[in-house]
């Protein structure tokens, strides 16, 4: 039966894990649109709280997570013919991947994880173009058995369909796959699907998963 780890759930025994599949945003890598658009749009409150809603919070930033758009499609929909602010838009839905910092804490884990023989793997949604921007950035997402990511796909995150697509891909064994994600929402798809999950949304509780466990 699958299993949900980590403090007060059930404790982690490597032995029972074979396979470890990572998301990226605010697991491996710190995705904060608050942050991304201070630093945008320094001293700009009121376009900073316009922009969250209309490109980060907007129903057409799935669109971008799947891929069925090209950037400029999205941007253009997401602006709906407000000139004045299509540039700045424009800005924020392409230059956010610059903005993105290492979280140490996941990194270190994904190391730790190889290091003790573990088959390390992502599964992210992620815009398909601005997934290769970040992989440019950051050479560890390289340094994987194998990924999957939401927009080369078109499916997203918790779909049944997105967890058996990477299983059957790389022939993991669900019963001894581990997912982190910082989503409970992911966690409880990877669970129906029969993989095992940890839900990672507190700093230093996968350090001591990882630390209490090898």
């Amino acid at each position: 039966m699958e299993k949900l780890y980590g403090y007060p759930h059930t404790p982690l025994h490597w032995d029972d894990i074979d396979h470890v599949v990572f998301d990226i945003g605010n697991v491996l890598l710190s995705f904060d649109p608050r942050r991304m658009l201070k630093s945008l749009f320094p001293g700009q409150d009121a376009l900073q709280d316009f922009l969250l809603h209309k490109v980060f919070l907007s129903p057409c930033w799935v669109m971008l997570d799947r891929s069925v758009l090209t950037r400029e499609e999205i941007v253009s929909r997401m602006a709906a013919g407000d000139e004045a602010h299509l540039q700045d838009i424009h800005r924020a839905v392409f230059d956010w991947v610059d903005l993105l910092l290492e979280i140490p804490e996941g990194v270190a884990a994904m190391k730790a994880c190889r290091e003790h023989g573990k088959k390390t793997y992502l599964l992210t949604n992620y815009n398909k173009d601005a997934f290769l921007e970040t992989q440019e950035k950051f050479p560890f997402l390289s340094q994987v058995d194998g990924l999957l990511v939401s927009g080369r796909e078109h499916i997203l995150k918790p779909s049944l369909e997105i967890y058996d697509r990477l299983t059957r891909r790389y022939d993991l064994n669900p019963a001894r796959t581990l997912f982190i994600d910082d989503s409970a929402g992911n966690i409880e798809g990877a669970l129906a699907y029969g993989w095992n999950g940890f839900c990672y949304q507190h700093p230093g509780s996968l350090n001591a998963l990882i630390e209490h466990s090898i």
